[in-house]
């Protein structure tokens, strides 16, 4: 998702008052809105099907049926979200924050503001989804070690080897399997516990 070309917004309305405004505005700094709705329960099959790269929505104060059809966005199909708010409680912003929101804005829309906020927000979402990535990268490298570990613990218990004799026994039956460690030492624990 690239901003130097025209890329694809869906616009969410609660207020139905400031979609002209928002479509208009966006549509002069090259986005191209390919669907809107103002009804947030069908919001995110709505989202899917258009296929749009940004979410654009605008309401008066973000509820609870909104702040969990935006969760649900993020964990089926997340993309940057920009929320354009009447409201600026803290916590009103934090809890939309943790939904997935990428950016808040709590003011009157400014069309010529339009872009940066859709750049920040864009940058800001693509950022956490790096983080996402090396975190599940970091979860399964570690469940991966303990794993090994375990099998290391029970070669070592069964057969009366030392630590590293274990370990290059999981290694040599990796290498003749062709398959990871991890995936060598589960199956070693599968089998050695019961």
């Amino acid at each position: 998702m690239s901003l130097t070309s025209p890329s694809t917004v869906f616009l969410v309305d609660t207020t139905q008052v400031q979609s002209p405004l928002l479509k208009h505005a966006l549509e002069d700094e090259n986005f191209q809105v390919v669907d809107h709705t103002s009804d947030i329960i069908n919001m995110v099959d709505k989202v899917a099907v258009s296929n749009a790269d940004i979410v654009v929505l605008s309401t008066d104060s973000p509820n609870q049926e909104l702040i969990h059809q935006l969760s649900l966005l993020n964990r089926r199909s997340p993309k940057p979200v920009i929320m354009f708010a009447e409201q600026d409680a803290p916590a009103v912003i934090e809890e939309v924050v943790k939904s997935g929101v990428s950016a808040y804005v709590a003011a009157e829309v400014h069309p010529h503001r339009i872009r940066s906020i859709i750049t920040v927000a864009v940058a800001r979402f693509k950022e956490q989804q790096n983080l996402l990535v090396e975190l599940n990268k970091a979860k399964n490298q570690l469940a991966g070690r303990k794993i090994i570990d375990r099998a290391k613990g029970l070669l070592m218990d069964q057969q009366g080897i030392n630590e590293e004799e274990a370990y290059s026994k999981l290694r040599k039956m990796a290498m003749d399997k062709g398959e990871p460690l991890s995936n060598v030492a589960q199956s070693v624990v599968d089998v050695l516990s019961l």
